[in-house]
């Protein structure tokens, strides 16, 4: 079996529709990898859409620096490790970093999606088997503008089932008061039988952030998330020190070695990945890192069931794994991406045993939202 083409689909909603917040729901990039034996493979990219359709497509340049598809033509696709070291290895002067990875991420998705549908196995039992057929989920949002929204917000998830929900960013960080409002409203809702977790989406300087996760200690917060900006090491480890709270990171890393490093140094006791980030591959190897240092680990999705469908199989096949991440704000694109319903029902998601992904997409939603021509505006 060989490869024959890598596609790269950049997805978005009319520029009309587009919201200005921190949420994946304006657009997506979903890759395709064909095979002569017409086995496809999807995979997903978190990523700028438009920027990361060039470096897939982008041609061949010199022996360092080449477009991802191209490197992987002609390819047997069951080849994974060697595949992905092969885009590591020539994509040398292009960063290996941040855009890079997220790209080759896309890619690796992609190509244990078509081994799962080769071997007619689901992707967790590649991965050595399932440790847990079913995964309990937190509802996934950002904070309404005010604590009356937040409170109502947070008490729909519980009444829908949910034993655990997840607040994060705007408007946290505004004022002490405020943060406090918000945090309270969250605990309020959920009531105090379930678990409620804190992302400051790296909002605070560390002396700000002890501070808070010292306050928010009243209201029993399963984990503080991002407290300080992903690269203040030292900040995460006062952090750390200076609460009872787990504190939570990592979402913003791409590949191995900044996992490495951030593993190594921050003393964060939940370490987060983005498979759309960085791939079931190195994914993987993370989760098997963290185990040795004894930390928990959390798939980041906040994208689409692509990225979904592959945290649910990658946390499945993960021992020390509390929670899935489960996005509740999805938009056009995101509620309509795939065929199967593979969402959470009270609160827990099924591990599917379907080949791959077990997953297929809605082709009437990639051509409605596909982007064809971009000029900036």
């Amino acid at each position: 079996m060989k490869i024959t083409k890598v596609e790269a689909i950049p997805l978005r909603l009319p520029e009309e529709d587009i919201k200005y917040k921190s949420t994946g729901v304006n657009e997506a990039l979903i890759v395709k990898v064909y095979t002569d034996e017409g086995i496809v493979g999807l995979g997903e990219s978190w990523t700028n859409a438009i920027m990361g359709k060039a470096i897939i497509d982008a041609p061949f340049a010199w022996n360092a620096s080449s477009g991802l598809g191209r490197i992987i033509i002609g390819e047997n696709p069951l080849d994974i490790n060697r595949l992905y070291e092969k885009m590591y290895k020539e994509s040398f002067y292009l960063g290996r970093r941040g855009l890079i990875i997220q790209c080759m991420a896309a890619i690796d998705i992609a190509l244990w999606d078509i081994a799962g549908k080769y071997y007619g196995a689901p992707i967790h039992k590649l991965m050595g088997g399932a440790y847990r057929d079913t995964l309990r989920c937190y509802a996934s949002d950002t904070f309404r503008p005010t604590p009356e929204e937040t409170f109502e917000s947070a008490r729909r998830y519980k009444e829908m089932g949910f034993t655990a929900a997840k607040y994060g960013w705007e408007p946290l960080g505004q004022n002490e008061k405020l943060d406090l409002a918000l945090v309270q409203a969250v605990r309020e809702g959920m009531g105090s039988e379930n678990e409620i977790m804190i992302d400051c989406g790296c909002c605070y300087d560390a002396k700000t952030a002890v501070r808070r996760a010292k306050q928010f200690e009243e209201f029993n917060i399963y984990w503080l998330e991002e407290p300080v900006d992903n690269d203040d090491l030292e900040g995460y480890r006062r952090v750390a020190a200076g609460t009872s709270t787990r504190v939570a990171g990592g979402e913003g890393n791409n590949g191995l070695w900044q996992y490495k490093n951030f593993i190594d140094n921050s003393n964060a006791d939940v370490i987060q990945i983005d498979l759309a980030d960085n791939g079931i591959t190195v994914g993987k190897k993370i989760a098997e890192y963290a185990e040795l240092h004894h930390k928990q680990i959390c798939n980041h999705y906040y994208s689409t069931p692509i990225n979904l469908a592959a945290g649910i199989q990658f946390c499945a096949a993960i021992k020390n794994v509390e929670f899935l991440e489960y996005c509740v704000e999805l938009g056009p694109i995101q509620d309509s991406l795939i065929n199967e319903d593979i969402g959470a029902v009270n609160g827990y998601c099924k591990v599917g045993n379907a080949p791959g992904l077990g997953i297929t997409l809605n082709e009437d939603t990639v051509e409605k939202y596909r982007v064809k021509d971009y000029v900036l505006k």
